[in-house]
């Protein structure tokens, strides 16, 4: 099947594209998405068509043409009910090669997918550029958000064929460096200034490696550090072609660099601590990330559980309307131990085999894809359970 989202304000053309198998919808807009906004897009959810409908303006479909022109991998197809010859060449120009008359015939509908088909089973397997890059976005400070994002990476990189980077872009208080014990003084900071004349053998002086996981560690600490967005993304753009997996551990401030990392992210994993004032400002950060239009990537981390948290798990999933991925026990020793080794876990504790379960979903088909529409329960629900409230009846 081909995965395809649809731009298009008339509903009734979602409904004809519904009845054909071989497509599976991804997600319908009502309106066109910006360049920027497009392009990351496609590499969060790598979308193999795009339907535009063209009837009431042209300008979203000839912007996605521009920015995709050459693509093997994700192809668009214009949409209409009437279809002038003429704006037909000039799309054809731009390198669109589908068009489909609304109502849809579904034999002409089933031969245009099939072609698409064919050059989408012929094109090159491997992508010049990484599309899995996860973001590591904590609740509040102090819910273990770093630590949970270097042992997932730590796990990810002992795994073959997979070249990992973590990226440490908590600027003032990150721990990278110091939980893996690195050496060198340079780091995200640095990076991010020198992408203007980056190479391969100035990356190697600039990044640091533990094993076979290679980091950014944050910066020295400073003020003023606030990142040009532009230059971050083009980091993350050299770091794409030279490594399978891209991990961000992220402040949480929403600065915004953080908020382009995260519209840049295949999945945003929100950890969080099973008490009310974490889960609060997890509700605070799930409506920040649904004014961005990114509440379908969050998944839910709930760190240090324990048994008798004063918060339930269902209590939290339904305060914040995403479903948790994974939880994470409340294992302070093992997290010492951890640090006094430089990062390694002991493979024997059941926190490193819960890690382990993390990676792995990550790394699955069920990581990658988008996740469910969270709940409109973010808008409504109080954040205190009844059961806990002074006020019950």
């Amino acid at each position: 099947m081909l995965r395809y989202a649809l731009f298009a304000p008339d509903t009734a053309i979602a409904f004809g594209l519904e009845r054909c198998e071989s497509l599976l919808l991804l997600r319908a807009f009502d309106h066109f998405l910006p360049p920027e906004g497009l392009l990351d897009y496609v590499r969060a959810y790598s979308p193999q068509v795009l339907f535009f409908d063209i009837s009431e303006g042209r300008e979203g479909l000839y912007e996605a043409a521009e920015l995709l022109r050459g693509s093997t991998h994700t192809h668009l197809v214009a949409v209409a009910r009437d279809l002038d010859p003429e704006v037909l060449i000039e799309l054809m120009n731009l390198g669109v090669r589908e068009f489909l008359r609304f109502p849809f015939d579904p034999d002409k509908l089933m031969a245009s997918m099939a072609r698409i088909e064919h050059i989408v089973a012929s094109a090159p397997a491997e992508r010049e550029s990484t599309d899995l890059l996860f973001s590591f976005l904590p609740a509040k400070p102090g819910v273990g958000a770093s630590t949970t994002a270097i042992h997932t990476a730590l796990e990810l990189a002992q795994r073959p064929h997979s070249r990992v980077l973590l990226t440490d872009f908590d600027l003032n208080c990150g721990l990278s460096r110091f939980l893996l014990k690195l050496g060198n003084p340079l780091g995200v900071r640095d990076a991010v200034a020198k992408m203007s004349e980056m190479d391969d053998g100035l990356w190697m002086e600039i990044k640091s490696s533990v094993e076979d996981l290679d980091i950014l560690p944050s910066c020295l600490i400073e003020a003023s550090l606030e990142l040009e967005p532009m230059r971050v993304r083009n980091l993350f753009e050299f770091a794409r072609r030279r490594y399978r997996i891209v991990l961000a551990d992220l402040s949480g401030m929403m600065e915004n660099f953080s908020l382009d990392i995260l519209q840049q992210s295949r999945r945003i994993l929100l950890v969080v601590e099973p008490e009310l004032a974490g889960v609060h400002m997890a509700r605070e950060k799930m409506r920040f990330l649904d004014a961005h239009e990114l509440q379908d990537r969050v998944a839910l981390v709930i760190n240090r559980w324990r048994k008798d948290a004063p918060l339930t798990i269902s209590d939290i999933e339904s305060v914040l309307g995403v479903p948790a991925e994974i939880t994470l026990s409340d294992s302070p020793e093992q997290v010492y131990k951890s640090v006094m080794r430089g990062g390694a876990l002991d493979p024997s504790s059941a926190y490193y085999r819960e890690i382990a379960d993390l990676a792995s979903w990550l790394a699955s088909e069920s990581g990658v894809k988008r996740g469910p529409k969270p709940k409109r329960k973010v808008e409504y629900f109080s954040l205190i359970p009844s059961r806990y409230s002074l006020n019950r009846a």
